[in-house]
């Protein structure tokens, strides 16, 4: 068996009409994007700014220390309110 390729094989006419009109249909090419470009100088200078913050507050560990050693640091109001938040979360609800 020969198999002969068809070289004036035409797409039929509504196809041709069909991808004439969608031809036709297509956005123009957007030439105003040409010269695009990207500004990255408020992320560089977030990342600058990450990079010059302290990665140790010197101030709240000041005060940390300080409420630690003060006996009377947190008050009995303040530990009654927080065993009563935990003994809610720990009983089973109904």
């Amino acid at each position: 068996m020969e198999i002969k390729p068809i070289n004036n094989l035409q797409a039929p006419k509504e196809i041709q009409e069909v991808s004439q009109q969608v031809k036709a249909q297509a956005p123009p090419k957007l030439e105003s994007l040409k010269g695009d470009t990207a500004d990255f100088a408020a992320t560089n200078n977030l990342v600058q700014k990450t990079k010059e913050t302290a990665e140790v507050r010197a101030d709240k560990v000041a005060r940390a220390r300080m409420l630690i050693q003060d006996p009377t640091y947190p008050d009995n109001v303040t530990i009654d309110q927080i065993a009563k938040l935990l003994a809610d979360h720990l009983t089973p609800k109904k």
